[in-house]
C-alpha cells in the first residue's frame, strides 16, 4: 500500500489456497461447533501441525504476535475431507529483535490469549517469541478440550461482534472480567488455565500432551516447567530465543 506521495505505508498478504484443498474454516468455528466429534488423532495432528508453524516462524527471527484460533485456518483435502491447519493473520508480525510500540487493548475474548504481561492497553513487557508460545499453549488446550473459551450471543459465528463474546462454560471467568485491576484479572485466569490443563488434560491427550500445554503457559515463568533457567535461552545481544522453547514443545 502507497500514500499520495508514493511511498510504502504497509503491506497485504494474500495467500493462494493449495491444490486439492478447499472448505475453508477457522479454527474457532471448529470449536464452536457443538458435538463436533473431532477424531482423537486429528487432534493431535492438528496441535502437532499448528506447533510446528509457530516453530518455523520463530526459525525466521519472526514473532506472530497475534496468535488465536480466528488466525488459524483449516482447510480440508478435497479427496480425504481431512483438514490441515494454516496459521494467518500476520497484520502485527514483526522481526524478533524489531522495534515495538508497546500498544494493547481491553479486548478480554483476545486478552485471554496473551500472557498477562501482555494484555492492557499499555503492556508490562515488549513482545518475545516466549508471548508466543503462551498464546500456543492456550489454544492447545482448547483443542484438547474441543471447545472454545470464548463464545457468541450472535445467532450466527459468521456474524460474531466483540461486543457479543461471552466466556465459554468451560473457562468460568466471568467474575474475574469484573475486576478492574488488569493484572490482577490477567494471573487469575492464567491460573484458571493451568488448573483446567492440570484436571482435564491427562485424561483426554495424555501426560506428554499436558506437560507440553503446561510448559508453554508457563514458559516465562521463574524456574518454568521442562525449560530451566531463562537465562539460559537469553543470546549475547540480550534477546530472548524463543524458538529454543518451541523445540522443547
Amino acid at each position: 500500500m502507497f500514500d499520495s506521495s508514493g511511498q510504502v505505508t504497509g503491506f497485504e498478504f494474500i495467500f493462494a489456497v493449495p491444490s486439492g484443498l478447499d472448505k475453508s474454516r477457522s479454527l474457532r468455528t471448529l470449536l464452536l461447533a457443538a458435538n463436533h466429534g473431532y477424531p482423537l488423532d486429528d487432534r493431535f495432528q492438528l496441535a502437532r501441525l499448528l506447533t510446528r508453524s509457530v516453530s518455523f516462524l520463530h526459525s525466521c527471527q519472526v514473532v506472530h504476535k497475534n496468535i488465536t484460533p480466528e488466525t488459524v485456518i483449516l482447510l480440508a483435502d478435497s479427496a480425504t475431507g481431512r483438514e490441515t491447519p494454516f496459521l494467518v493473520g500476520f497484520e502485527k508480525f514483526r522481526r524478533a529483535e524489531g522495534r515495538t510500540f508497546m500498544s494493547g487493548d481491553l479486548f478480554w475474548e483476545k486478552n485471554i490469549y496473551r500472557h498477562p504481561k501482555r494484555q492492557g492497553e499499555r503492556p508490562e513487557e515488549a513482545y518475545t517469541m516466549q508471548h508466543d508460545i503462551y498464546s500456543l499453549g492456550v489454544y492447545l488446550l482448547e483443542i484438547d478440550l474441543g471447545a472454545s473459551f470464548v463464545r457468541f450471543d450472535a445467532t450466527s459465528v459468521s456474524d460474531k461482534n466483540p461486543k457479543d463474546a461471552v466466556p465459554g462454560s468451560i473457562l468460568d471467568i466471568a467474575e474475574y472480567l469484573k475486576n478492574k485491576d488488569t493484572r490482577a484479572r490477567a494471573l487469575q485466569i492464567k491460573r484458571k488455565l493451568i488448573a483446567i490443563a492440570e484436571a482435564e488434560s491427562p485424561g483426554r491427550m495424555g501426560k506428554v500432551y499436558t506437560d507440553v500445554v503446561l510448559s508453554c503457559l508457563t514458559c516465562l515463568d521463574p524456574g518454568n516447567r521442562g525449560f530451566g533457567d531463562e537465562c539460559n535461552f537469553t543470546d549475547e545481544d540480550g534477546v530472548l530465543v524463543g524458538v529454543r522453547y518451541i523445540q522443547q514443545v
